[in-house]
């Protein structure tokens, strides 16, 4: 085995080719300026008292809001944000990147340069904004035409209140300044529980937008749509903006005054609003670790949409695997060191990147590898560690059919198959254990097996086969349970819109306990289910779960079966 891993290393060194592409940034903005912005939250101030007008406007009770009179430490606890975006399937990659702040400097001279140092300045004192910009631009990754084709970015509502203004039918194709009929595109306005404060969330996919209308009531996290770039905007991001004291003033003064949410060095501390986990302004994270059966593409300019990507995760016979990374905020001038490793837990190969544009949404430069019979088969991993997380990529060289599990683990590890996994295995509750499953058709985590509280632990139904079709859509699932011993267990109709039928005929189970998982692990249903003469049917009524991906787990008489469940 030895002498096969020397030839290996030798064909991958010979093999192993550093593939140069232009740098991109994509840092997309949307040109709105403060007279079209003064404009929109006069027609927005002018359908809120449409609303009153018709009683349309109704909040959770809470107590109403002096400004004059409240501490700023009332607003903050009714409007504490959440993030606004969120990966419409489950991830490890963010798929978001900040490209522009709220512009603090109110002394600009108004001419065409919008990226002035001397005009511009954001909440840390930095010029990451242009000029007279009221919101925050927030792109998507990796690739920011294909996230927006396959919805892949979700906007969701920041606060919890009442819409009172709701735009959509428009174009969603921007990649240039101006020009569009509507500068803010498909758009909606939250006016929230404060009854002073509006969030406003702009530039989003025509035909996304949520159902509800102006005057219904929106919960904090709930669907809003998913990221575009419709309006004035250079390309898919979501402009986010907060405006407060929004409220009808006997005075006739103007009210609606514009805000950051984003607490700094040279912002003055007035807050109305601020998110609950504010990110930090140098964010560094890893966007993307993927691999290829060819070489991949870059987009040729900010209005190219077409890419080819060549997704791949499972290879055979003599292959050539090509490695591509994307990383945000990566500006400390370091060396990133992105490693292979064999099944066996051994270095098949290594290679280091450094960003030297710090460039804050960087694609490394790709690498090919070689693989040839001589290299064990199973499941490989291509990982790298950046500001103290390790992110890690799996896939498959002669994928295994099935696997059974046992022992001990920890680490990061995954098992790729295209068929089952069986497991008894025990993960300690460590934050450095992150293990995952991924079977094309079943996993079954047998009397024995354990995930401790603190370790984090996925199963799913991206095996050798499945994981790629994930990868070139978001909407690919399997409808149809697999032909083997738990192939009895439907969940239908799957993708489904909120009302699920399960059904199993053969349970060989009496008492289920079914949870409902979302991306992050957490149980957003659970219930008990009792199966009759061998039949175990019931339905599941998840019209209130927000669209995205979610594992329903039946546990019961020792066994634990998992399914995934696609809602839309």
């Amino acid at each position: 085995m030895r002498y096969n891993l020397k030839i290996s290393l030798l064909l991958a060194a010979i093999m192993a080719i550093a593939t140069g592409y232009p740098q991109q940034e994509s840092r997309p903005g949307c040109l709105i300026t403060p007279d079209e912005m003064r404009a929109y939250t006069d027609e927005v101030r002018m359908q809120t008292d449409a609303l009153k007008q018709a009683d349309k406007l109704h909040f959770y009770p809470v107590e109403r809001l002096d400004a004059d009179s409240i501490s700023i430490e009332k607003f903050l606890d009714l409007n504490y944000l959440g993030w606004p975006l969120r990966n419409a399937n489950y991830s490890d990659f963010p798929g978001w990147a900040i490209g522009n702040f709220v512009d603090l400097d109110y002394y600009s001279d108004g001419d065409e340069d919008y990226f002035e140092d001397s005009e511009t300045e954001d909440y840390e004192c930095g010029h990451r904004t242009y000029d007279g910009h009221q919101g925050i631009d927030i792109g998507i990754h990796p690739y920011h035409w294909k996230a927006q084709d396959d919805g892949a970015v979700e906007v969701v509502a920041a606060a919890s209140g009442v819409i009172v203004d709701k735009r959509e039918g428009y174009y969603d194709e921007y990649c240039v300044w101006g020009g569009a009929a509507n500068s803010r595109g498909n758009s909606i306005v939250i006016l929230l529980d404060d009854t002073s404060t509006a969030t406003f969330y702009m530039h989003m996919k025509d035909g996304s937008l949520t159902s509800k209308v102006e005057g219904d009531y929106v919960q904090k996290g709930e669907y809003l749509g998913t990221v575009a770039s419709s309006g004035n905007s250079t390309g898919p991001h979501l402009h986010f903006q907060i405006n407060y004291l929004y409220e009808d003033d006997p005075d006739g003064d103007f009210t609606g005054y514009n805000q950051d949410a984003m607490v700094g060095a040279c912002n003055d501390g007035s807050y109305f609003a601020a998110f609950e986990e504010q990110p930090p302004y140098d964010d560094p994270a890893v966007l993307t670790l993927e691999t290829h059966s060819s070489s991949p593409e870059l987009y040729e300019d900010n209005c190219d949409k077409d890419i080819g990507l060549y997704y791949d995760n499972s290879f055979t016979g003599f292959a050539t695997v090509y490695f591509r990374s994307k990383f945000r905020d990566w500006v400390d001038g370091s060396s990133i060191t992105h490693w292979i490793y064999y099944p066996s837990g051994l270095v098949k190969t290594f290679y280091t990147r450094t960003n030297p544009t710090d460039n804050r949404t960087f694609f490394a430069p790709d690498q090919a590898v070689g693989f040839s019979p001589f290299d064990e088969s199973g499941t490989y991993r291509y990982t790298v560690e950046m500001d103290g997380e390790t992110y890690s990529h799996y896939f498959a060289y002669n994928c295994i059919a099935s696997q059974t599990l046992s022992g001990a683990r920890s680490g990061h590890g995954g098992n790729m198959v295209s068929f089952s996994i069986n497991s008894t295995q025990t993960i300690s509750g460590s934050s450095a254990n992150y293990i995952q499953y991924m079977a094309d058709e079943y996993v079954q985590l047998n009397p024995g097996f354990e995930a401790a509280a603190g370790c984090r632990f996925v199963a799913n139904l991206k095996g050798c086969n499945n994981s790629t079709a994930f990868a070139e859509t978001a909407d690919a699932t399997r409808q149809v349970a697999p032909e083997s011993i738990f192939s009895e267990l439907q969940l239908y109709p799957n993708p489904s819109m909120g009302i699920v039928n399960l059904y199993w005929p053969d349970a060989g189970m009496e008492q289920a306990a079914l949870r409902v998982l979302n991306q992050r692990g957490e149980i957003v249903y659970q219930s008990n289910i009792s199966s009759s003469d061998g039949l175990m049917a019931t339905v599941l009524d998840l019209q209130d779960l927000a669209k995205g991906v979610y594992m329903i787990q039946l546990t019961g008489d020792q066994q634990t079966i998992v399914r995934q469940l696609v809602l839309q």
